[in-house]
C-alpha cells in the first residue's frame, strides 16, 4: 500500500471514530438523555439531576407534588407523605445538591407541571456551598433547568467517554432484583432503593460500630459558611414561588449525627439557624436526642429511613407512631434562639436505656418425657425447671406482637422481658410444653412446617417422623392467649436424605437457581404457609428460618413484598430491640436449648 493510500485511510479512520463515538453514546445511552435503551435506574444512579428530568418529562403527569433537596431527603418516605396529604410524590433529590439547585428544581416543576405540594429538605451544610456550577457529566443540571445551551448539553453526551456506555452493557447483563452498586435508585418513586440496607440486622451499639467503624473515630472538617445569603436567598425564592402558585411548601431541616456540628464554628451555626427562621419557618429535626446514637444513621447526614418515618408522623402529628421525647419542632423567628442555645450548649438529654431493651430468645423443638442424646429434644421435667426458674427470676414471656408495640409505637416491655420459642411443631408441643406454660402464665411462639402439620409420616413417604400437632390443637393453643402459631416456612425445611434431590435446605437459593426463579419459590412457600396458618384467626407475620438459612434478598422479601415485620435465626446472640428502628427486629438471633442445661445455666446464659 502506498504512503498516500495509507494516509487516506488514516484520515478516514480519525475522522470516523467521532462519528462511531455519538452513534454508540447516542444508542447506548448510559445518561438517558436521549430516550433510548432506558434504565432509568441506571442513569439516575450516574447523574439523578438529568436522568430524574427525563424521567419526569415522560412520566410527571402521573404525580402531583415533589420532595426537593439533597441526598439526604431520600430518608423521607413517599408512602407516607402520600397518606398524609392524599397526594402523588415523587423524590427529584440529587446528590449533592445546594440551594441553587433546589430553587431551579422547583421553578422547573412549577412551569411545567400542576404541583400540589412542594416537600423542601434544608440541612447545614447548604451554608457552605451554593451554586457551585458542577460541569461534569455526573452532575451538571440538566439544560432545561438552567441558561446551558441546548446543543451543547446535548453534545457534551454526545461525546461522552464510552466507558460509561460499556460500563450499561455489562451491568444490564448483571441485573438482578438485590440492589447493585449500579443502580441505587427506585426510579417510580425517585427515593434511594434501600431494600437491602433497611433490613441490615441493627443491635447493640459495639456491634454497629464494626459495621460502620466511621462512628468510631468520626472525623471533623472544619468548613466556613460564606454562602449562607445565598442559600437564603434561594429558599426565599421557592417560597415566593410555591405562594404564589398557591403549592402547599413544607420545609425541614434534616437529622444529622451530633459529631456533625463540630465541623461548623458556633457564630456560623448561630448565624445559618437565624437567617433561616428569617427566611421561612420550618421542621428543625437536626439536633434531636437521636442525633447521638450511630445507629439511626448510615453516616453523618443520612439518616435511616424509620428517622424520617419518625419526621414525617411528628409533622403530621400522627400518635400512633413511635416519636422520642424533644424530637422535632417547629421553628419560626421568634423561638429559633432556643434552637441554637440547645445545639451550641448541648442541652439534651441522652441514654440509649430510655429507647432500647434487651432480648433473649430461648428456642426449643421436641419436648419428650425421658432423655435422649439429640440436641433438639428437652424433657418435660428439664423443661418445666427452666420456665419455673424464668417465673421465679422475675422473666416475663412476651410475644412478637408486644415487641412491634415497643418498637413501632413506644409502648414499654416489662422489666426483664425473654421470648420462648418452638421450632417445627412437634405434638409434644401441645402435650407437654403448653399445659406447663399455661401453669406459669408464660408466653410462647410455635413457628410450624406447614407440610408437616398433622403428620406422622414425611410428605408423601411412608417414613415415620415425630408428630406434629394438627390444626384443631393448633387453634386451641392460638385461642388460649398463651400460643402464638408463626411460619417456618410451608417446604423450606428439607431434609436431604428424604426428600428428591436438590433438596432446599432452609430458605436459600439451590445451586444454579436464578434469582427470579429463587424469588418466585420463596415468596410462593411463605405465602402458602401464611393462608394456611391465618385461618387460626390472627395475622402471620413472623418468620423464623429454618436451619437458620437466610440471605439479603429473603430478609428484603420479607419486608418489602411480604409484609413480614421480623424474621428469626439460630445465631446464639441476645438481641437489642430499638425504639423506632423496625430493622432491629430482623435476623433475630436464638438460644438453642438442649437437656444438658440446667435452670441456672439457663438463668446465667441469659442474663451474662
Amino acid at each position: 500500500m502506498s504512503s498516500k493510500k495509507w494516509l487516506v485511510m488514516f484520515v478516514c479512520c480519525v475522522l470516523l471514530l467521532p462519528v462511531f463515538l455519538m452513534g454508540f453514546n447516542y444508542a447506548v445511552d448510559p445518561f438517558g438523555v436521549f430516550g433510548n435503551m432506558k434504565w432509568y435506574s441506571f442513569s439516575e444512579t450516574l447523574n439523578p439531576r438529568v436522568a430524574k428530568t427525563e424521567y419526569l418529562k415522560e412520566n410527571g403527569r402521573e404525580y402531583n407534588s415533589f420532595l426537593v433537596g439533597c441526598s439526604s431527603t431520600s430518608g423521607y418516605p413517599v408512602e407516607l407523605l402520600n397518606k398524609y396529604l392524599d397526594a402523588s410524590f415523587y423524590n427529584t433529590f440529587s446528590y449533592g445538591a445546594d440551594m441553587k439547585d433546589a430553587e431551579q428544581t422547583v421553578k422547573w416543576l412549577l412551569e411545567n407541571y400542576k404541583v400540589k405540594n412542594i416537600f423542601l429538605n434544608v440541612y447545614i451544610h447548604n451554608g457552605v456551598e451554593y451554586d457551585v456550577g458542577e460541569d461534569k457529566l455526573t452532575s451538571m443540571m440538566h439544560y432545561e433547568m438552567t441558561e446551558r445551551d441546548k446543543f451543547d448539553f446535548y453534545k457534551k453526551y454526545l461525546f461522552a467517554h464510552p466507558n460509561y456506555g460499556i460500563d450499561k452493557l455489562k451491568s444490564k447483563f448483571f441485573d438482578k432484583w438485590e440492589t447493585k452498586s449500579f443502580d441505587v435508585f427506585d426510579e417510580y418513586t425517585g427515593e434511594y432503593d434501600k431494600k437491602i440496607r433497611d433490613v441490615e440486622n441493627i443491635s447493640d451499639i459495639n456491634s454497629y460500630l464494626e459495621n460502620y467503624p466511621v462512628f468510631k473515630d468520626y472525623p471533623v472538617y472544619h468548613e466556613k459558611m460564606e454562602n449562607i445569603d445565598g442559600c437564603m436567598q434561594s429558599i426565599k425564592n421557592i417560597v415566593n414561588m410555591c405562594e404564589k402558585a398557591g403549592v402547599n411548601l413544607i420545609v425541614v431541616n434534616s437529622p444529622v449525627y451530633n459529631e456533625y456540628f463540630k465541623s461548623y464554628s458556633k457564630d456560623d451555626i448561630a448565624n445559618f439557624y437565624r437567617e433561616f427562621a428569617k427566611t421561612t419557618s420550618f421542621w428543625d429535626f437536626s439536633y434531636t436526642p437521636l442525633s447521638y446514637d450511630p445507629r439511626y444513621f448510615y453516616d453523618s447526614t443520612h439518616f435511616r429511613n424509620d428517622v424520617g418515618r419518625m419526621a414525617v408522623s411528628k409533622i403530621f402529628g400522627d400518635e400512633n407512631v413511635y416519636i422520642p421525647e424533644n424530637f422535632g419542632r417547629f421553628i419560626t423567628n421568634e423561638n429559633v434562639d432556643s434552637l441554637i442555645e440547645d445545639i451550641l450548649n448541648q442541652t439534651l438529654d441522652f441514654n440509649d436505656k430510655n429507647y432500647t431493651k434487651q432480648i433473649p430468645i430461648l428456642l426449643y423443638h421436641h419436648i419428650t418425657e425421658s432423655a435422649s442424646n439429640s440436641d433438639m429434644e428437652v424433657t418435660v421435667q428439664k423443661f418445666e425447671e427452666h420456665i419455673k426458674a424464668l417465673h421465679e427470676n422475675g422473666y416475663t414471656a412476651i410475644t412478637f406482637d408486644e415487641l412491634y408495640e415497643y418498637v413501632e409505637n413506644g409502648k414499654e416491655l416489662p422489666q426483664k422481658p425473654v421470648m420462648i420459642n418452638f421450632d417445627d411443631g412437634y405434638e409434644s408441643n401441645y402435650k407437654f410444653a403448653y399445659p406447663i406454660l399455661k401453669k406459669y402464665n408464660m408466653k410462647a411462639t410455635i413457628f410450624v412446617i406447614g407440610v408437616s402439620i398433622g403428620k406422622n409420616t414425611y410428605k408423601d413417604t411412608e417414613k415415620e417422623i415425630t408428630p406434629h400437632f394438627d390444626m384443631k390443637q393448633a387453634q386451641e393453643m392460638q385461642n388460649s392467649g398463651i400460643i402464638d402459631i408463626q411460619s417456618h416456612t410451608f417446604d423450606m425445611h428439607q431434609v436431604e436424605k428424604l426428600d428428591k434431590a436438590p433438596a432446599r435446605i432452609g430458605a436459600v437459593p439451590l445451586k444454579g437457581e436464578s434469582e427470579i426463579d429463587y424469588i418466585n419459590a420463596f415468596k410462593s412457600d411463605i405465602i402458602k404457609n401464611r393462608d394456611i396458618i391465618n385461618s387460626l384467626g390472627q395475622n402471620k407475620n413472623v418468620l423464623a428460618y429454618p436451619y437458620g438459612f437466610y440471605t439479603q434478598v429473603s430478609e428484603a422479601l420479607c419486608k418489602k413484598e411480604l409484609s413480614i415485620k421480623s424474621t428469626v435465626t439460630t445465631k446464639p446472640v441476645k438481641n437489642t430491640v430499638i425504639k423506632g428502628l423496625a430493622q432491629s427486629l430482623y435476623a433475630m438471633g436464638r438460644y438453642g436449648v438442649t437437656n444438658d442445661m440446667n435452670a441456672d445455666f439457663i438463668i446465667n446464659m441469659i442474663e451474662s
